[in-house]
């Protein structure tokens, strides 16, 4: 499975990458760290419920509104070597996105 994704490589991290790396994870262990689910489905009891749901406009779950779990995903793209900022947002954004969609519509 390893050989579908990109794995970043741990030796030779650029010193301020992983800087922000580990800031990003002390950061995030002093909160407690939400599901990638929105509330709403969590509390979700019913398919007509559900689908009612996944009809509405996305919202995304409080974790991936976080700023420390945006810095680690920054840090995270830029190490697969996404160098340009701009693009990182880009990229994380549309994450966070297809993340809640994918739980929303596989209720």
């Amino acid at each position: 499975m390893l050989n579908l994704i990109d794995v970043p490589d741990p030796r030779g991290v650029p010193e301020a990458v992983a800087f922000r790396l580990a800031e990003a994870i002390k950061s995030m262990c002093k909160r407690d760290v939400g599901g990638m689910v929105e509330q709403n489905l969590k509390e979700c009891h019913t398919y007509a419920r559900a689908l009612d749901i996944a009809s509405r406009p996305i919202t995304l779950p409080h974790e991936l509104t976080q700023s420390d779990r945006r810095e680690l995903d920054d840090a995270v793209f830029e190490l697969l070597g996404v160098s340009d900022s701009k693009e990182r947002s880009r990229l994380i954004d549309r994450l966070y996105i297809e993340t809640t969609r994918h739980f929303a519509t596989s209720v």
